[in-house]
């Protein structure tokens, strides 16, 4: 589904004409083009609208991943949820087939070893998870320069709580938070500078 094609549903779900979703932010002409995928919108005008609406960014774009999002990356995707159900239900042998299925079919190390530490935890065996194993795990957490801001890398950074000892975990969560306290820090100084 296209961003005009998204849009066009929304508004008709809302109930709303096309002067009404789009008033004050772009005109009902540009709005008929971009829903007719004549034109495109700027992000800055997309998001506009979803806001003026009260549209969920994340149903919306959720709508969009079949257009805009790589084909391998929603195989990850489905892999990733379908752990996610083996998981939520204790699902032993759904997890060992997914597991099966990331190792052969997919070369995300970040999906490889979270789906090898859930099916670890739902056979009971974390503890046969050896060391090199779970240091392998700290070494691609750490091998990203700012893994707080990767959707990839903080699932496994959640996953690995489950194997690590409790001084690496210590370690782990003092490094997250002084990351996340120096983005903080970046983003009000950038916020302030902008202002000047």
């Amino acid at each position: 589904m296209t961003i005009g094609e998204a849009l066009k549903k929304v508004q008709n779900q809302l109930g709303l004409t096309a002067t009404a979703m789009a008033a004050g932010i772009i005109s009902k002409g540009t709005y008929s083009k971009v829903v007719n995928g004549k034109q495109s919108l700027s992000s800055d005008s997309l998001v506009k609208i979803l806001f003026k609406n009260n549209i969920d960014i994340n149903d919306f774009f959720e709508m969009l991943k079949s257009t805009y999002m790589s084909e391998s990356r929603q195989y990850e995707e489905k892999l990733f949820n379908g752990m996610q159900q083996a998981l939520n239900n204790h699902n032993t042998k759904m997890a060992q087939e997914y597991l099966a299925q990331i190792k052969t079919k997919t070369s995300n190390k970040y999906l490889q070893q979270r789906a090898e530490i859930t099916v670890a935890f739902l056979t009971n065996n974390i503890d046969k998870l050896n060391d090199e194993f779970k240091k392998s795990v700290i070494d691609k957490l750490n091998s990203h320069p700012n893994w707080i801001k990767d959707i990839d890398a903080l699932r496994l950074f959640n996953t690995s709580l489950l194997i690590l000892p409790n001084d690496k975990v210590e370690v782990e969560m003092r490094l997250f938070f002084i990351k996340i306290a120096h983005t903080e820090q970046i983003y009000e100084r950038t916020v302030c500078y902008l202002m000047l």
